[in-house]
């Protein structure tokens, strides 16, 4: 994958090994520009490096998929791909959510899709 992003999930997520619910979980997302800035939901994504970056800061909205980090505490990560894959709403150039991704495809044959504006 090379240089990414990741976004912190806002909810908890149930660690197997700690057996708590943990917030600090992030999802790693190959759009933007590839700086490996930590977001969080609410926040503008940085186009500043033309040449490293993937995506169009023009689109209206955008579902990035990307893969969950491990556990901010133990480090355990998810193998299971309807555990792992996360999908994080972007519009206008600003992340609005992160949801799990339950479709169960795995990756995506892109990391990022356009979807339409609402």
């Amino acid at each position: 994958m090379g240089m990414f992003n990741q976004v912190m999930v806002p909810e908890p997520i149930h660690c197997p090994r700690c057996r708590k619910d943990r917030r600090g979980w992030f999802v790693q997302i190959y759009y933007g520009d590839l700086i490996l800035c930590d977001y969080q939901v609410g926040q503008d994504l940085v186009w500043e490096n033309r040449w490293e970056w993937t995506g169009n800061p023009g689109i209206p909205g955008v579902w990035a998929q990307g893969v969950l980090t491990g556990c901010p505490v133990c480090g355990f990560r998810f193998r299971d791909p309807h555990e792992e894959f996360y999908i994080v709403e972007i519009r206008r150039n600003r992340i609005v959510g992160v949801i799990k991704d339950d479709s169960g495809y795995r990756w995506w044959a892109q990391d990022w899709v356009a979807i339409p504006d609402r």
